[in-house]
C-alpha cells in the first residue's frame, strides 16, 4: 500500500505567518497540499497543552487517499498515529516533537467530539468531550467526497485531568473484613504519574518473600494502619462477605478512561482478613534459623534440611509459644550439642498454648556432653520441658538419636536432674507422638573418670543413668 504522511507543526508564529501570507497571496500553505492530492487533514488539538518543548498548539497529518486501496464497501481505511507513536520517529524527527504535555495535568486520551456547556444565561462555562478515539481501529473515509487540506476531515482533542485532583486517579480502599465498615487505609494508585489508559490496572498484591519469610506489601508499603499489631494478613477479598478471594501476586482491576475522559470504576475496595500472631512462611532451613523467634508462628512451604544450617538458637534458649504448621513437610538433619545451660533440647520449653502439627522430624542428632548433672537440669533430644496441656498433632519423629557422654570428674554430683528421649519433664502418652523413632547412644571417651550405663525407663522416654568411678592404679 502506497501511503504518504505529511506533518505540519502549527505554532503561534506560524499562524501569524499564514495570516501575513494570506494577505499577500490568494493561496495559503494548505493549497499546495491540495495540489499534490494530500487533501485529507487530521488535526490533533493540544487543547491547552503543547507539543514538544515549545508552545506548539497542534499538529496536522495530511493524506492522499488515492494512494489507498478501497475496501469491499468502496471506502478507504486509514490507520491514524497518536502523537506519541513510535511510527512518527525517524531519522529526522525527534520523539518529543510530537509528545503532548500540559503542566499540572495528565493526558486522559484523544476525543473526536467537543461540546460547549452553557449556563442559564447561554454563557459558555466549559466543554464536554465524547467519542474517545480508538487508534487500534481505522478511520474510514468516502473517496467520492471532496476534501480540502485547509478544512480538517477530523479533529482530535486532547483531554486532560488535573494531577492534583484525587478524582483523577485510581483509588484503593482497604477494610478489615471483620469490621467492613471501618476504613483502614486508602491509596491513590499512580499519584504523581499518568494513570494508564488501558481497560484494566495491574495491582500488585502482598506476597511472601521467600528469603525473609515475611509478608511484603508491595504498593501498599506506604499505607499506615494496614498492618495490625499482633496480627498477620491471611487473605484478601473483593467483597466484605469473603466470597471472592484474590490469589497470586497481581490483580487486574477493570478501571479505565470512559468516553468522556473520566475514570470509570476508579475505586477498588479490598477486604483484608487477618489471623492472630506474627506469621512467617518458611521455604528453607537457613530462613528459619535467621528469623530465630520463639514467639512467632511458622508455616512450612518446603522440606527443611539443616545439614548446612543451624537450628534456631532462641528455640533452645526461650520458651516456644508460637506455632509450627508443617503442611506435611519434613524437618531433617538437625544437629545440636549441649553447653553449660540447665536445659537442653531442640526446644528449651514448649508452652501449653504452642502448636506443632502436620510435620515429620527425621535424623535429629543431639549430643549431651559433660555438663548435664546441674541441679534441676532437664535434658532431652526434643524438648527439656513440655508444659502440661500441650499436644502434638500428626507429628512423627524418625531415625533420631540422643548421644550421652560419660560425665567428667568436675561435674557437680547431684540427683536433681532428668535425662530423656523426647522430653525430660512433662512426658505422657497424651502428648500424641510416637517416640519409638528415638534411640540413645552412650559415648565412651578415653579420659573419662566414670563409666556410664543407661537403662530405658518404664515410660520408654526417661533414661536411667548410672555412673561408676574408674579406679586408677
Amino acid at each position: 500500500m502506497n501511503k504518504k504522511i505529511k506533518l505540519l507543526i502549527v505554532t503561534f508564529a506560524l499562524a501569524l505567518f499564514c495570516l501575513l501570507l494570506v494577505s499577500c497571496s490568494n493561496k495559503n500553505v494548505y493549497d499546495g497540499y491540495d495540489d499534490d492530492g494530500y487533501n485529507v487533514t487530521i488535526k490533533y488539538d493540544a487543547n491547552g497543552g503543547y507539543f514538544g518543548t515549545t508552545i506548539n498548539q497542534g499538529i496536522t497529518d495530511t493524506y492522499n487517499i488515492s494512494n489507498y486501496e478501497k475496501n469491499a464497501n468502496g471506502m478507504v481505511e486509514i490507520m491514524l498515529f497518536p502523537p506519541n507513536s513510535e511510527q512518527r520517529v525517524d531519522g529526522t524527527n525527534k520523539e518529543n516533537q510530537y509528545f503532548v504535555t500540559r503542566d499540572g495535568y495528565y493526558l486522559a486520551g484523544w476525543f473526536a467530539k467537543k461540546t460547549e456547556v452553557k449556563d442559564e444565561n447561554d454563557e459558555v462555562t466549559g466543554y464536554e468531550y465524547s467519542e474517545r478515539w480508538d487508534f487500534s481501529k481505522p478511520y474510514v473515509l468516502d473517496p467520492s467526497k471532496e476534501y480540502s487540506a485547509n478544512n480538517p476531515a477530523l479533529t482530535l482533542y486532547a483531554v486532560w485531568n488535573k494531577k492534583d485532583d484525587p478524582d483523577s486517579y485510581h483509588k484503593i480502599e482497604i477494610y478489615d473484613i471483620d469490621n467492613p465498615n471501618t476504613l483502614l487505609a486508602e491509596y491513590l494508585y499512580g499519584s504523581g504519574k499518568e494513570p494508564t489508559e488501558e481497560k484494566s490496572k495491574e495491582i500488585k498484591l502482598p506476597v511472601w518473600d521467600k528469603r525473609s519469610g515475611e509478608l511484603t506489601y508491595g504498593v501498599f508499603d506506604s499505607l499506615s494502619g494496614i498492618k495490625i499489631d499482633g496480627k498477620t494478613l491471611d487473605a484478601i477479598y473483593l467483597d466484605k462477605d469473603g466470597k471472592t478471594i484474590l490469589e497470586g501476586e497481581t490483580y487486574m482491576h477493570p478501571v479505565f478512561v470512559n468516553d468522556h475522559g473520566k475514570l470509570e470504576n476508579r475505586v477498588l475496595k479490598l477486604y483484608f482478613k487477618y489471623k492472630e500472631g506474627n506469621w512467617y512462611k518458611i521455604y528453607s532451613a537457613s530462613q528459619l534459623g535467621k528469623i530465630n523467634n520463639a514467639d512467632a508462628n511458622y508455616e512450612l512451604m518446603a522440606d527443611l534440611d539443616f545439614s548446612k544450617a543451624t537450628w534456631p538458637s532462641n528455640f533452645r534458649k526461650n520458651t516456644f509459644t508460637g506455632k509450627i504448621i508443617g503442611n506435611g513437610f519434613e524437618i531433617k538433619n538437625v544437629k545440636i550439642s549441649s553447653d553449660n545451660s540447665q536445659h537442653f533440647g531442640m526446644f528449651k520449653e514448649i508452652s501449653k498454648d504452642a502448636v506443632i502439627e502436620n510435620v515429620k522430624f527425621s535424623n535429629l542428632n543431639a549430643t549431651l556432653e559433660k555438663a548435664y548433672k546441674n541441679p534441676g537440669g532437664r535434658y532431652a533430644l526434643f524438648a527439656a520441658v513440655i508444659q502440661d496441656g500441650f499436644e502434638f498433632t500428626n507429628v512423627t519423629i524418625e531415625a533420631s538419636t540422643l548421644n550421652v557422654a560419660a560425665n567428667s570428674k568436675d561435674a557437680i554430683v547431684t540427683d536433681n536432674y532428668e535425662v530423656a528421649l523426647l522430653c525430660a519433664e512433662g512426658y505422657s502418652e497424651r502428648l500424641g507422638v510416637d517416640i519409638s523413632g528415638i534411640s540413645y547412644n552412650v559415648l565412651i571417651e578415653e579420659y573419662d573418670m566414670y563409666t556410664l550405663t543407661i537403662e530405658l525407663g518404664a515410660d520408654h522416654n526417661k533414661l536411667l543413668l548410672t555412673f561408676n568411678e574408674v579406679v586408677v592404679e
